[in-house]
């Protein structure tokens, strides 16, 4: 896979679901929370900080966004992050992402 163009694939879902629970819904409906899922197993940190992001939007404030996310082994992921990141960026995405997948 294109790394750059992953990265930025998900700057857009980040940033289509950022303000609007429609979004959200269309990227549930559309099983988007598996591949924001298997993002966060990049090997690339840089990819993972997106994928953190994007979860962070996609489940804000969506329960059932939520539930997909738990289903699909994300939190598993989201947590890996936090213990093994070389860099700062991804687990501080990694922990706010987990924070919005709590409330």
């Amino acid at each position: 896979r294109h790394t750059p163009t992953i990265r930025q694939g998900l700057r857009c879902l980040r940033h289509l679901t950022c303000p609007n629970l429609a979004n959200r819904r269309e990227v549930l409906r559309n099983d988007g929370i598996p591949v924001i899922v298997s993002a966060l197993g990049s090997v690339d940190e840089r990819v993972t900080g997106e994928a953190a992001h994007a979860v962070k939007t996609t489940v804000y404030a969506h329960q059932p966004a939520r539930d997909a996310l738990r289903e699909a082994g994300g939190v598993e992921r989201l947590i890996n992050i936090l213990l093994h990141s070389q860099t700062q960026s991804p687990p501080w995405k990694a922990a706010v992402a987990l924070c919005c997948v709590s409330w």
